[in-house]
């Protein structure tokens, strides 16, 4: 079985499947005539042609057999079945969903949240809102090992916030430097000043 575990902001999604392959034919119902026949064989050596044999011979030399074989082709008519005929065969994906299966989220605090599988073998758990805005969630899905994905409850505030945090860092590393009285010194701080990318807007 195949898990599939990640965050959406505070949405935790789980998706558990087993993959397989199928093989689709398509066909065609078809009319196929048989006819009945048979061969009659010559001497060896004689070079005839079996049929002008027959017509030269005397109908009482024919082997026995030959005379069974003539009555069952004048009794016998040709037979016509109806068939399946494959025309082409498609292999595709057809996977077995991991359908009521038991699911653990064990929240930053300690709490545990019990959830079962849909029948596509997907769950989804809501971080509860007094957990904290970022963290890391243990699944764990039937009996399989627990997993653990961090989630961050609003990413967009977080860019921000991390942005603010690297601007600050910015402005005490930058009147650090200034303090510096060995110009080799002040020169690698100031290259060492962190960079902060500003977050794209919309």
């Amino acid at each position: 079985m195949e898990l599939e575990i990640r965050a959406d902001g505070p949405m935790i999604r789980v998706r558990a499947i087993s993959p397989r392959m199928c093989t689709n034919e398509s066909y065609a119902i078809v009319d196929v005539t048989r006819s009945k026949g048979a061969t009659l064989d010559a001497p060896p050596g004689s070079g005839a042609d079996p049929l002008g044999l027959a017509l030269i011979v005397s109908l009482v030399t024919l082997p026995v057999s030959a005379l069974i074989t003539a009555v069952v082709l004048a009794t016998s008519s040709d037979t016509t079945t109806r068939e399946r005929k494959v025309l082409k065969a498609n292999v595709t994906h057809c996977p077995i969903y991991g359908a009521n299966l038991r699911v653990t989220y064990a929240m930053p605090s300690g709490l545990v949240i019990e959830k079962v599988t849909d029948v596509y073998g997907g769950a989804t758990e809501h971080v509860p809102p007094d957990e904290p805005e970022s963290g890391v969630v243990v699944v764990r899905v039937g009996d399989v090992a627990g997993r653990s994905v961090t989630y961050i409850r609003d990413p967009e505030a977080a860019a921000r916030k991390a942005i603010e945090d690297c601007q600050r860092n910015r402005r005490e590393a930058l009147l650090h430097a200034q303090t510096l009285t060995d110009i080799h010194a002040r020169t690698r701080a100031l290259q060492n000043l962190p960079r902060c990318d500003e977050p794209a807007s919309d």
